[in-house]
């Protein structure tokens, strides 16, 4: 065998080893990895830069329709190219070990070859025939295709099941709030409902406690579904997920009588989310968007009036809150940034629309709960 046969099918033996590497880290393997030797991390980076640029003045229901397919563009496009890798890997295989194989005389017929292996189609019909070790890779490439083939189909049931659990509670959210939801506006529509002390908030922390562990697991484990945006623009699951912590930390800064241990542990859950998937995409936040006190000692004014029970001192409150609140309001803006989504707003009326800027803007269109623009881009190069 010639040295430059042997490279070829050291070379498409290598390549075909990194496809199914990837394919494993990206399907199976239930936690993150880095993104070293992959393929789909790339391209989900390329096409959020280029789809968030191509945003930028587009009506909303334009935006929201292209950047909602982005998700499910990225999977099926990821499936392309692993499929079309293992084609080229197996091909140049194949093509190293013609003197195994009748009726192939290029490369082109060496990755028709492989195709046909790959898709259970058995040889082509031509003349196509193999001995030694050429059998050995054609059955390698028929079972590699079905594998993949059969995980791709399990993964998408998986991100089908992941997106339900994760987007039913953020429908309930919007049902209590309305659109653009605040963690003040989801305290007042539960005192209209007379649940400012029931078990229904303690529940509804509860709830959300189990949802961002569960979204934790999941989007770690698979952060394309991070790319999948929520069925209503005006309240995406990263707003949802600001305005519950908002509230959680609203009423444990504030002591609020019955409340303060669930909603510390919702804060607490929500809290690590956020940090968690922040670091995972590589953002770094160094801009705090902290509430002014005056903001917040309105907001307390409000739920006080309504009925919610507090022991806390104004300054002391004040200071836990923003203690609170600085562990998860950077790194949630930084993600809603990042993907180009609406984050949660401070009170009850006006709506912060979407970030979408260009990766060499340096601030934000507007700014995010009630504070003055500055934050950073957030953009790093660790993304998964």
């Amino acid at each position: 065998m010639s040295p430059a046969r042997l490279a070829e099918e050291l070379g498409g033996l290598a390549f075909v080893a990194v496809v199914l590497a990837d394919v494993f880290r990206s399907v199976v393997l239930p936690r993150p990895s880095p993104r070293t030797l992959r393929f789909g991390p790339w391209v989900a980076i390329a096409a959020m830069r280029v789809a968030l640029r191509w945003a930028r003045g587009r009506t909303v229901t334009l935006r929201h329709e292209v950047l909602g397919a982005l998700g499910p563009l990225l999977i099926v496009v990821e499936m392309l190219i692993w499929v079309a890798a293992l084609i080229l890997g197996f091909g140049l295989m194949l093509d190293g070990l013609r003197a195994s194989l009748k009726g192939v005389s290029t490369f082109g017929d060496a990755a028709y070859l492989a195709a046909s292996a790959m898709f259970t189609l058995g040889l082509p019909p031509g003349g196509f025939d193999a001995t030694g070790p050429a059998r050995l890779v054609i059955a390698v490439a028929a079972l590699s295709g079905l594998a993949v083939v059969t995980l791709t189909v399990t993964f998408l049931l998986a991100i089908q099941g992941a997106l339900t659990q994760r987007e039913s509670l953020v429908l309930r959210l919007r049902a209590r709030t309305g659109p653009h939801p605040s963690g003040l506006a989801l305290l007042l529509a539960h005192a209209r409902l007379g649940e400012e002390h029931g078990p229904a908030l303690v529940e509804f922390f509860e709830q959300w406690e189990q949802w961002s562990a569960a979204v934790l697991l999941t989007h770690r484990a698979f952060p394309i579904l991070c790319y999948f945006r929520s069925t209503d623009a005006d309240c995406e699951w990263l707003a949802a997920l600001g305005a519950t912590l908002d509230a959680a930390a609203l009423l444990a800064a504030l002591g609020a009588e019955g409340m303060t241990e669930h909603a510390a542990l919702c804060h607490r859950v929500g809290a690590r989310l956020a940090a968690d998937l922040a670091r995972q995409f590589g953002l770094h936040p160094a801009w705090d968007p902290n509430v002014g006190e005056d903001q917040f000692q309105d907001a307390a004014a409000q739920l006080r009036t309504l009925g919610f029970g507090t022991r806390a001192d104004p300054a002391a409150a004040w200071e836990r809150f923003s203690l609170l609140r600085a562990g998860y309001a950077p790194p949630l803006l930084a993600l809603c940034e990042r993907f180009g989504i609406s984050g949660p707003v401070w009170g009850v009326t006006a709506p912060y629309p979407a970030v979408l800027r260009s990766a060499s803007s340096t601030a934000p269109s507007v700014s995010t709960w009630g504070n003055t623009a500055g934050a950073p881009s957030g953009e790093a190069g660790n993304t998964r």
